[in-house]
């Protein structure tokens, strides 16, 4: 015989389906089509996380590296070096300008022959010495060091004529971020006062890497030389920085005239600031490089 349910047992099995939305709102919103905000609020989510993929696949975002360079706008590097062994007796002042031919040091040498004068080969500001009076010197080894003004490029042996605002020792890989970089800026130190930055264009870079002495022998600073070969492990490679624009290498050549040394910033320590732009914004912000 067939067993009838009492119609309070057949209302509690009807109702069982309801009881998961009853235990748990979220199914509950679910089961609601009408809920038209939350529907527009999820519609939202979605398109910006759309968005947001799209732009980290196909997106750009601008970057900024900083590396060190040496300002030469209007200047060289000058190594100053007696050519007899001997002792020093005299030298100018730092920080002094002196014309082509001027007296910038004495020697004395070792064989009692007549003091040795050596002049400035062109316009000069002397930036160190490396020795003191009284000091033996020997030919070669420089006594001190300085700036040649409104000199040629090619005079330090540089494949270029072009005014330049900067030279820097960068590794090979760098070759591409400078080519491709979007603006290129040179930042020079002066004391007291805020940096001068002037505008730079890549004008060359060296086909063959530089050798620590040849660093030292452009720049004329062989501390710098020597952070250099140990930052690119021996593969620096020369790069000159043009001026962009005309009116600024014409501003620094006339600083350079005017003959006071504290408008002067060739032979000083610069920044060159790369800006470029990465075309994988998930790789930057995840770590993963530019």
């Amino acid at each position: 015989m067939t067993q009838q349910s009492s119609p309070a047992e057949a209302n509690a099995s009807r109702s069982r389906p309801n009881d998961l939305l009853e235990i748990s709102p979220a199914f509950s919103n679910l089961g609601s089509t009408t809920a038209t905000r939350s529907w527009v609020a999820l519609t939202a989510v979605v398109l910006v996380l759309v968005a947001a993929g799209a732009w980290g696949l196909f997106g750009k975002i601008t970057l900024q590296e900083s590396i060190s360079a040496v300002s030469v706008s209007d200047g060289l590097a000058f190594d100053i070096a007696t050519p007899v062994a001997g002792v020093v007796t005299r030298v100018s002042p730092v920080g002094m300008l002196r014309l082509s031919g001027d007296d910038i040091a004495t020697v004395k040498p070792n064989d009692g022959g007549p003091e040795v004068t050596i002049a400035a080969p062109a316009k000069l500001l002397i930036t160190t010495w490396e020795t003191i009076l009284g000091s033996p010197v020997e030919p070669g080894v420089p006594l001190g060091r300085g700036v040649l003004l409104g000199e040629p490029p090619e005079v330090a042996g540089l494949s270029t004529d072009d005014p330049l605002v900067a030279i820097a020792f960068v590794p090979i890989e760098d070759y591409q971020v400078l080519a491709d970089a979007v603006s290129l800026e040179v930042s020079i130190p002066r004391q007291g006062q805020d940096p001068q930055t002037y505008e730079a264009t890549l004008v060359s870079f060296a086909t063959y890497s530089s050798s620590e002495d040849r660093i030292a022998q452009i720049t004329g600073n062989p501390t710098y030389a020597a952070t250099v070969v140990e930052e690119t492990g021996g593969e620096a490679y020369l790069v000159a920085l043009g001026f962009a624009n005309a009116e600024d290498a014409a501003a620094v050549a006339k600083a350079n005239e005017s003959g006071d040394p504290t408008d002067i910033t060739s032979g000083q320590s610069a920044t060159l600031v790369i800006t470029k732009v990465s075309s994988n914004p998930l790789r930057v912000l995840f770590g993963s490089g530019a």
